[in-house]
């Protein structure tokens, strides 16, 4: 019977554990950190401007740490800023979201009082997106956009865009991406540029501008740790609203050097988002089953105007009324002015 106990003991020890860890154990950092970091943190410590200027992506941007310092101190878990940030009464990483597990914030400290050897040259490689240069078959759209003149069709076919003619003449315009999924296309209202958004699920979230008349790239920006969804072109051109995996809406100026704005909203899901006609306005719907309504210059929420019993998963307006459909098979109609007040 102690022979079972012991085992039984043993048993559910290494299950409690992050990818079976025992107390014995030599903590490695390709087999049990990693796995950690890349669930919890890569997303918003990756890419071309990482959070914090902190990058995961190889071990001597680890080492070096972000604008905060290093992120570890070898041998020395409780001054690591790696620690200090993960745990406590109030946690602020991850910035979203549950906090890390005690078993995850053990193996954490243990493989720093263990020295903090990192066994991998480069823990994880961007994720490659593989875009065939003939398809064999037609490929799943995920996204279709008219022109504003009728006579080109975007769609977006998983990581590019193909641009069509309505006519059927011409070469496809094809417009590479490094998302794996891209799940929104909309053309500026002039027709000169092309929005896609999209991302890899877990990593980022990311935004990318074309120049419709040569294919060119204007812009590619990463802006989160998950995909963005749908949304559009502000009234004036300048910015683009994007919902997101988090629950967040990204207001998102179309230039490198502007920062953007993170406006949190839902419980879930951004799916979709609509700018009133004046810009001082966003109307979102939400996995979370609500439709609400935000300023744009405070970010504040004004208005959960409606609580649907399903998912929602779009939304359009034109300043006066707003119109929501979703998982509900129903248009659900809204006069602005009234549901706000």
């Amino acid at each position: 019977m102690r022979v079972a106990r012991s085992i039984l003991v043993a048993l559910v020890t290494v299950a409690a554990s992050p990818a079976g860890v025992s107390a014995d154990d030599v903590i490695s950092f390709r087999r049990h950190v990693w796995p950690i970091l890349k669930r919890h943190c890569y997303g918003c410590h990756s890419g071309e401007k990482p959070e914090g200027k902190l990058s995961l992506a190889t071990a001597a941007s680890i080492r070096s740490g972000g604008d905060t310092g290093p992120l570890l101190v070898p041998g020395k878990p409780g001054r690591s800023l790696l620690i200090q940030m993960i745990s406590g009464e109030e946690p602020s990483m991850p910035p979203k979201g549950r906090p890390l597990s005690r078993a995850k914030i053990d193996v954490l400290k243990r493989w720093i009082l263990q020295g903090g050897k990192i066994d991998s040259v480069a823990p994880v490689a961007e994720p490659k997106v593989v875009i065939p240069v003939e398809y064999t078959h037609a490929p799943a759209m995920t996204a279709v956009a008219f022109s504003p003149d009728g006579q080109r069709i975007a769609c977006a076919c998983r990581s590019e865009v193909v641009v069509v003619t309505t006519s059927g003449t011409g070469i496809p315009l094809r417009l590479p991406t490094r998302s794996d999924l891209l799940t929104h296309v909309e053309f500026s209202a002039d027709g000169k540029m092309l929005l896609a958004a999209g991302g890899t699920p877990s990593r980022f979230g990311e935004v990318c501008v074309f120049s419709v008349a040569d294919g060119k790239r204007v812009l590619a920006r990463r802006v989160s740790g998950d995909t963005l969804f749908r949304g559009g072109f502000a009234p004036d051109g300048k910015r683009v609203a994007l919902g997101g995996a988090d629950g967040a809406v990204y207001v998102i100026p179309l230039d490198e050097k502007s920062a953007v704005r993170r406006i949190e909203l839902h419980s879930d899901w951004v799916v979709d988002v609509a700018w009133t006609p004046d810009g001082k306005k966003l109307i979102t719907a939400g996995r979370d089953k609500a439709t609400k309504v935000a300023s744009v210059q405070t970010g504040k929420l004004l208005r959960t105007v409606d609580s649907s019993s399903e998912r929602v998963s779009s939304v359009v307006t034109d300043g006066v009324f707003a119109v929501s459909a979703g998982k509900s098979r129903a248009l659900i109609g809204y006069q602005l002015d009234v549901a706000l007040q």
